[in-house]
């Protein structure tokens, strides 16, 4: 069991890694292309804010959390949030909140987050719609932060089809998050491998 949460760790270094890169380059083309006014919270800054993600040293602090099979007082409708349960922890920047739903930070800065769900489907002959969405919460509202969509033609045997995203978003210790799933009573809760799960790692102030 630790061998294969070791190999996970490093599978998931190597995701973050890239993610991290091709998120910072879309955000200097984006700010070095025309200035823009944010709100405070996720994803707001502007060129300083890169610069200085990019001299600030790492916290180290992570999160991995993969879903839990067995959801508490939800009503399991088609499109539901995700319950999780701790896997791995190093430093205690992020926590999962008691309704198993949600993950907040303790200090403000900036969070990679990686999102990954696979979905058993049925046989068939019909299509079927899938959805992966990370909610963003502030205080007075929640939006939409990112999403993975796919179209699946059903076949004669059932199939997996997984869905992923990666983000670079600032966070403070106010905001949460959460991940939304449709269908959700197709997500697959397998722990060999973990097929589905969210890792956040902090990156900077």
């Amino acid at each position: 069991m630790a061998h294969d949460i070791c190999l996970t760790g490093f599978r998931l270094a190597g995701l973050v890694l890239a993610a991290l890169i091709v998120n910072a380059a879309c955000l200097i083309w984006i700010y070095s292309a025309k200035p823009v006014e944010s709100p405070s919270g996720a994803g707001g800054g502007s060129i300083h804010d890169v610069v200085k993600f990019f001299r600030s040293p790492s916290s180290n602090s992570s999160l991995f959390l993969k879903a839990t099979a067995h959801p508490t007082n939800q009503i399991f409708t088609e499109l539901g949030e995700l319950e999780w349960e701790e896997e791995i922890k190093e430093m205690g920047s992020m926590f999962l909140t008691k309704n198993r739903t949600h993950i907040q930070v303790t200090v403000a800065g900036w969070y990679v987050v990686f999102v990954k769900a696979t979905f058993k489907l049925p046989a068939g002959n019909d299509t079927m719609d899938l959805r992966l969405q990370l909610d963003f919460t502030y205080r007075e509202r929640t939006d939409q932060f990112a999403s993975a969509f796919d179209t699946r033609q059903l076949l004669e045997e059932g199939q997996d089809a997984p869905l992923s995203f990666f983000v670079l978003l600032r966070m403070e210790p106010e905001n949460k998050l959460s991940v939304m799933a449709s269908h959700r009573k197709l997500v697959d809760y397998a722990r060999r491998p973990v097929s589905t799960f969210i890792t956040i790692v902090r990156c900077s102030d």
